[in-house]
């Protein structure tokens, strides 16, 4: 069954209702439907059938008449009859469906290596087309993945304000339009080390740098904490730890010249306590491996 679509408005008066609209006869089951809220149109306002165009209802199309119903005055108005009581007259206009507003929603990466997805609850894409009734609501969410960053959501990605920093994007829509959601990644740290065994005997690991590996750390933990408090990665996307092992810091000939480098045991990616508490650290100095702590 088709439906028929109305936009009711108090042309004159003053009666302050509240106010129901009905099709065919005043019954609880002949209720008519408020079309952008879908709710029924029970305990209608004064100023919505006022406002504008007035409250845009619909109901099926065997209907045959539309009653205003003043809740207050107790009278109700059939809609192409000459109005009567509490002194209101009415215009309603018979529409077709309202038009459909299509909007975009789309990924917008600041850094290439941002990843992410856009999703309405059921479908995560890079982009997402949604149609919905002029002034219908819709709801829309950016998701940041693999340490990425959400920024916000905006109309223009190369301008500024955001329209909200908020992930989650409820808003109205009246108008086709192209929402972007920015994500961005902050790049990790990256330093190369030489990397010995679990076994390694002490001069190999002095003397020798045969294998250089590059270890990735999370840049803002590197920033507020240090190397000895974190996580060591051997990948950029930081999801797998460094192998167990002694790591060596990485000079080039040129320039270790009198430079004493640091060397880390790591253990499950991370730098063991000491047994006073602090990480642990060894310094490689005439061939001899001497462990050290930060108050040594």
């Amino acid at each position: 069954m088709a439906n028929r679509y109305f936009n009711v408005k108090i042309s004159s008066g003053t009666a302050p209702g509240p106010y129901s609209i009905y099709y065919d006869q005043i019954n609880v089951n002949n209720i008519t439907t408020r079309t952008f809220t879908n709710q029924p149109a029970t305990n209608v306002s004064y100023a919505d059938l006022t406002t504008g165009d007035g409250v845009n209802v619909f109901f099926p199309d065997t209907a045959l008449k539309l009653y205003v119903y003043n809740t207050v005055c107790n009278t109700a108005y059939v809609f192409t009859l000459p109005t009567y009581g509490c002194d209101v007259d009415y215009s309603v206009l018979e529409l077709t469906q309202p038009d459909l507003v299509t909007v975009n929603y789309q990924i917008y990466k600041l850094n290439p290596e941002a990843t992410g997805y856009i999703t309405d609850g059921t479908v995560q894409a890079q982009k997402i087309t949604k149609s919905v009734l002029w002034n219908g609501d819709l709801s829309i969410t950016g998701v940041s993945t693999n340490s990425s960053i959400f920024v916000g959501w905006s109309f223009d990605p190369s301008q500024a304000p955001l329209i909200q920093t908020a992930p989650v994007f409820v808003h109205s829509v009246q108008t086709p339009s192209t929402y972007y959601a920015i994500i961005d990644k902050v790049l990790p740290i990256e330093k190369k080390f030489c990397k010995y065994a679990t076994t390694a005997s002490q001069t190999i690991i002095c003397d020798s740098c045969d294998t250089v590996v590059t270890v990735f750390f999370n840049r803002t933990q590197y920033e507020t904490l240090g190397i000895n408090n974190i996580t060591w990665y051997k990948d950029r996307a930081l999801t797998t730890v460094v192998d167990n092992g002694y790591y060596k810091e990485y000079f080039q000939e040129s320039t270790s010249t009198n430079v004493r480098p640091l060397i880390y045991r790591l253990v499950g990616g991370v730098i063991p306590l000491s047994g006073k508490g602090f990480p642990e650290f060894i310094i490689c100095c005439d061939c001899d491996i001497i462990e050290c702590c930060v108050d040594c």
